[in-house]
């Protein structure tokens, strides 16, 4: 296990993806959470951040500073809602929060 270090811890989710999954079925509801996380995972590189894990519909991602956090998140939450509508469903949205402060990394988990 490593020591403390300060980083920005950022954890996104595609909101309510349950009625996604209801309403497309798996297969299309699937594709359409894996297109999000693909594009949150590029989103998270671009400002310097990697992401540690995805959890189902969402991801968690680390960045150096909260100054990359916050902007990943404004980005993060504006391309998501420039996306078109699934099936002629209302667009996907997303919920977006971080925290910057001590950590403690264990090999790539945080």
């Amino acid at each position: 296990m490593q020591p403390k270090t300060s980083m920005a811890v950022l954890f996104a989710d595609v909101a309510e993806s349950t009625n996604l999954y209801e309403a497309l079925g798996d297969t299309q509801a699937f594709s359409a959470v894996r297109d999000v996380i693909q594009s949150l995972t590029a989103i998270t590189e671009s400002f310097g951040g990697r992401v540690v894990k995805t959890i189902g519909d969402g991801l968690m991602c680390v960045f150096p500073s909260a100054d990359g956090a916050a902007s990943a998140a404004g980005d993060m939450l504006a391309r998501i809602a420039q996306r078109p509508p699934t099936d002629n469903r209302k667009p996907l949205a997303i919920r977006v929060g971080f925290y910057f402060g001590p950590v403690i990394e264990d090999g790539n988990d945080v």
